[in-house]
């Protein structure tokens, strides 16, 4: 749908509400995906959006103190024996200390991502089903 809006140079407003229509998209969302497409190769992928850069200020934290937070993560908490998320948020903030970075926020504002896909870090998990009706 969206190759053949822009094999043309200009595409009509018809053709652009009638794509739309069909997508199930606005008329905008339409236009956004011409623009990736012509822009890119030509590819299904150019019309994947693009990655975030982390916001306002790019990321939040250093790389030095997101290596620590990965070591942390791998060694306390991706294991058989997974620690509370307040244990392994002390751990991350007391490895910043003991090097010397400005480590992330309190407890429960730490960054869990890549942590368990699929999974919530501190969700309910295992409270449902566990005891008597």
């Amino acid at each position: 749908m969206i190759s053949r809006l822009a094999a043309v140079d200009t595409a009509s407003v018809t053709a652009v509400d009638e794509a739309a229509d069909e997508l199930g998209l606005s008329r905008r969302q339409v236009y956004v995906l011409l623009g990736r497409w012509r822009t890119g190769g030509g590819v299904v992928s150019d019309l994947l959006p693009g990655r975030s850069t982390g916001g306002r200020g790019g990321s939040r934290l250093s790389d030095d103190v997101e290596a620590i937070i990965r070591q942390v993560l791998q060694a306390r908490y991706l294991t058989r024996q997974r620690r509370s998320v307040a244990a392994v948020s002390r751990e991350i903030t007391r490895l910043c200390r003991v090097h010397g970075l400005q480590g992330p926020r309190p407890a429960g504002a730490v960054s869990w991502h890549g942590a368990a896909p699929g999974r919530a870090a501190g969700s309910a998990e295992g409270h449902a089903g566990t005891g008597g009706t």
